[in-house]
């Protein structure tokens, strides 16, 4: 097991290739390295299932939201309709990156249209109490 935090991330990578960075503004990039043979999980394309329901689990035991914690298969953590987290997986050899991205204090401006469209974006700071920009 290896991980990896980062206070910005200027090239990361979302669902499709689109582009994903975070200026450091208080959210938090965190990649983890597990080894597949340890998982216990099968198939291995309910890895970024399960690792978003941790992440919804997380976020329900926090401070009160004002949307409901929803997932959106196969890798999205919604407040409402506006994604909050992701999960992005990639395989190597025997080792799975599990990239985790969780929109504390600022969230993205998403485009509507173009190659990096999606869904609307939110932060736990804007649609929480303050504790959850203080987390």
């Amino acid at each position: 097991l290896a991980q990896v935090a980062t206070s910005r991330q200027t090239a990361g990578r979302g669902t499709r290739g689109r582009a994903w960075t975070d200026a450091g503004g208080g959210n938090v990039a965190l990649t983890v390295a597990l080894e597949r043979d340890g998982l216990g999980l099968a198939p291995l394309t309910l890895v970024p299932l399960r690792v978003g329901v941790l992440i919804a689990e997380v976020l329900e035991r926090g401070p009160p939201l004002d949307r409901a914690v929803r997932l959106k298969w196969p890798n999205d953590v919604l407040l409402g309709d506006e994604k909050v987290a992701g999960v992005l997986i990639e395989a190597f050899d025997d080792v799975l990156l599990v990239g985790i991205g969780v929109n504390v204090a600022s969230a993205p401006a998403v485009p509507a249209d173009g190659p990096d469209r999606g869904r609307a974006a939110t932060c736990l700071s804007a649609r929480g109490s303050t504790e959850a920009a203080e987390a």
